[in-house]
């Protein structure tokens, strides 16, 4: 660390760079601003040390824009010149309070040597610049990238860089955590209450909604008072373990091992406060498919051209082929159960599968094909196929007509043993949205078995986006289910429409056959065999079906080098509407998820030859080519740019390494963190918050709180009994991790002063 008052850093003493050899050369970047003015706007949490934006780099000459964690409770926010004689000098250095666990927006602004800096502090307003500072001999254009100190990381998301001036600061939707369900507390949650029909639930865990207008840290007192209240009604213990302030969302992991158990628990949320919207099970949420057997039977040409001619693919990839203004970048998000890459039909196209945000980041890239799945290599990659694939491979993706830079999927796995939990799906949402996603597909869901308050929760989020000027972009497409059913919308998630409404922002899929019939499980030729047909559900009374696209018999798979189809259902119908709404957006990056919705259903066809649209599915059949014609007739003159179009990655901070961050696959690689020693200094007790670890199974485990190092269980004056206590400083947010050569945990919240927290690890 320098001494904020030296101007001049020599080379040779390493400076802020880390000790750059004098032979080596900044590694290439794709992104030059030539005119001189430019905006670079980003987030980053998890500050371990210090890393910088290098902007007007030509030779050894260049700026850097650094920030530096002093791991004191300050963060140092400087820039320094470099010369060709590689000497730097410090041109402005201020300090500001930091906590490594917040999620810090940074815009910084470039003119021709004018540098503002905007660094915002959650919940503060984004007016002022932090830093405004003018150099009067300004260095020229040039490259611009990323790098983290020697011995340093960072998490780095929404990275986007204009050559302008005017850029809207990059946002977040504030606090998320949630613990994973354990398997090994799932219970039959099915009984003869009518309020008790939840399929496999976790005894031990119950998710709570609190009045959306209070305010967060006035809701997670309230969580916590729940959580109190119920441990001392049950003689149990129970505590808040997970958090989503956007809609106040948490959930608390009690003691229940039985259905009694888990019905006591709801009902005593339910009753404990009228602000208590909701209380409801950690419900498992399922990829759409239907339990039968796959078949490799390869489809006619003429078949698989069937279903995209119905939808005019071909006629909107001639659109798009001629369309003669700029393209805007898109993000789509899909989540699902991962993808495999292995078969190369993604090779020409970004596919993100690195969640560098995530907490516990999920196997995303798989390595294998999944047993259930030898065509496409999983339910997600089948998804993925029908948006993206290349043409090489003789299978391509109807959003792939795109150029290349301007598409790009960002995949989460959301899976865990088949299914994953409520709560993962929540986690999913928001850091796709976070990572610049605009377009979501979800094809998963559960039909019947679902708490009315699940449902209402997930009206609650979609509603509230959809209302905010900030994420009202954000488009979610659904899968309609493959019950055949016409639910209600309670009996549907995530995609329920309790309160009997359409949301502006979702978008419910419904399968058909590439005739145009509604699939209703009816037989369907596939070379010379015959297999069922997955049942599409239908719009019931309070549970929308927007419009039918094919999916049975869509193209979705690569396997031994031949193009594979059906075993498809509304989960394969979803992606192709996805891609319209991608295709859509890259044309007009102006419009709402309100607005492509309405461009979708306009434009859809209510006949497919002689046959009706089935008014079951809406009504209506997806027609591609009319809505890119749509969106070109009104397409708005003003510019806009794309929803939160930005990076996501991970600085390492390798000694001697500078980090580029477009086009590097070395830059999604995780290195081993570097080991940090133990705090000195403890908080004194009368504002420090204990936590005891205990731990039947494991021992020896070591103990990080913030990232740093501070004890292993067993060692030193502690017996080796797998309990270990610690303090942490009071009415502050911490991150704490136990780590074992066979497991790990983590924990982050806020911590009040004089609480005492047991974690069984």
């Amino acid at each position: 660390i320098i001494n904020p008052k030296t101007d001049v850093i020599p080379e040779a003493d390493g400076g802020r760079d880390g000790g750059k050899d004098p032979g080596s050369h900044w590694a290439d970047y794709g992104k030059e601003c030539d005119e001189g003015q430019f905006t670079i706007g980003f987030m980053f949490e998890a500050l371990k040390g210090g890393f910088q934006v290098n902007t007007n780099m030509v030779g050894n000459k260049r700026y850097a824009t650094g920030f530096l964690n002093n791991r004191n409770g300050s963060l140092s926010v400087y820039i320094f010149k470099e010369y060709e004689d590689g000497s730097q000098k410090t041109l402005i250095e201020r300090l500001v309070d930091y906590s490594p666990s917040a999620i810090v927006p940074v815009v910084i602004k470039y003119d021709l040597g004018h540098f503002q800096v905007f660094f915002k502090q959650m919940d503060e307003e984004l007016s002022q610049p932090f830093i405004d500072y003018t150099d009067s001999n300004p260095l020229p254009s040039g490259k611009i990238d990323f790098e983290s100190l020697k011995d340093s990381s960072v998490n780095l998301s929404n990275v986007v860089t204009i050559c302008s001036s005017s850029l809207e600061p990059p946002v977040t939707m504030g606090a998320i955590h949630f613990e994973e369900g354990d398997p090994s507390y799932l219970i039959n949650g099915t009984s003869d209450d009518p309020f008790a029909r939840w399929g496999e639930v976790p005894a031990n865990q119950i998710m709570v909604t609190i009045d959306i207008n209070m305010n967060f840290q006035e809701a997670r007192a309230l969580a916590r008072q729940l959580a109190s209240g119920l441990g001392k009604a049950t003689n149990q213990e129970a505590n808040v373990v997970g958090e989503m302030e956007f809609i106040n969302l948490f959930q608390i992991e009690t003691q229940g091992r039985t259905l009694e158990d888990l019905i006591r628990d709801i009902d005593f949320a339910k009753s404990y406060s009228s602000q208590i919207f909701g209380a409801f099970p950690n419900q498992q949420i399922y990829p759409e498919h239907s339990p039968r057997d796959l078949e490799s039977s390869v489809y006619s040409n003429e078949a698989r051209g069937k279903g995209y001619q119905m939808i005019g693919v071909q006629d909107a990839w001639r659109r798009i082929n001629s369309y003669n203004k700029q393209f805007s970048k898109v993000v789509v998000g899909v989540v699902d159960d991962g993808i495999y890459l292995g078969d190369g039909q993604f090779d020409n196209q970004q596919i993100d599968t690195s969640i560098k945000i995530y907490q516990n980041p999920p196997c995303c890239e798989l390595s294998s094909h999944l047993s259930e799945f030898p065509i496409p290599g999983s339910h997600g990659t089948g998804i993925a196929s029908i948006l993206a694939a290349d043409a090489d491979n003789g299978l391509q993706g109807i959003a792939s007509c795109l150029p290349k830079d301007k598409l790009k999927i960002f995949m989460i796995n959301i899976s865990r043993n088949g299914g994953g939990f409520v709560t993962s799906s929540m986690l999913a949402f928001q850091y796709e949205i976070q990572n610049g996603s605009s377009i979501i597909s979800c094809s998963m869901g559960k039909t019947f078995e679902v708490d009315p308050g699940a449902a209402k929760m997930y009206d609650s989020f979609f509603t509230k986006l959809a209302n905010n000027t900030t994420f009202d972009s954000v488009l979610f497409i659904f899968s309609a289910g493959n019950e055949g059913i016409s639910p209600k919308g309670e009996e549907r998630i995530p995609n329920g429409l309790p309160i009997n409404k359409s949301l502006s922002n979702v978008i419910t899929v419904g399968n058909i056959l590439n005739d145009g019939n509604i699939s209703a499980g009816q037989p369907i030729e596939a070379g010379t065999d015959l297999a069922p047909a997955s049942k599409s559900n239908k719009a019931g009374r309070s549970y929308e079906v927007t419009l039918a696209a094919p999916g049975e018999q869509s193209v979705w798979g690569v396997y031994n080098n031949k193009i594979q189809n059906y075993w498809g259902g509304t989960s394969m119908a979803t992606p192709h509407v996805t891609a319209a709404a991608a295709l859509i957006r890259s044309i007009d990056p102006c419009l709402t998820a309100g607005e492509i919705k309405a461009i979708i259903i306009k434009t859809a066809h209510n006949q497919t030859g002689n046959t009706p649209a089935s008014q079951e599915l809406g009504g209506r059949i997806l027609a591609i080519d009319k809505a890119l014609n749509e969106t070109i007739r009104q397409r708005s003159p003003k510019y806009c740019m794309p929803f939160l179009n930005g990076e996501s990655i991970f600085l390492p901070g390798d000694y001697n390494t500078y980090d580029e961050i477009y086009g590097s696959k070395e830059s999604s690689v995780q290195p081993v963190l570097p080991v940090t020693v133990k705090p000195s200094v403890q908080p004194s007790s009368g504002l420090s918050t204990t936590i005891t670890i205990i731990s039947t199974q494991y021992k020896g485990y070591t103990i990080q709180v913030d990232g740093q190092t501070i004890g292993t269980e067993g060692q030193g004056q502690d017996a080796l009994d797998g309990r270990y206590t610690f303090t942490v400083a009071g009415n502050q947010q911490h991150q704490i991790k136990v780590d074992h050569p066979m497991n790990w945990k983590r924990w982050q919240y806020f911590y009040n002063a004089g609480e005492t927290i047991v974690y069984d690890f």
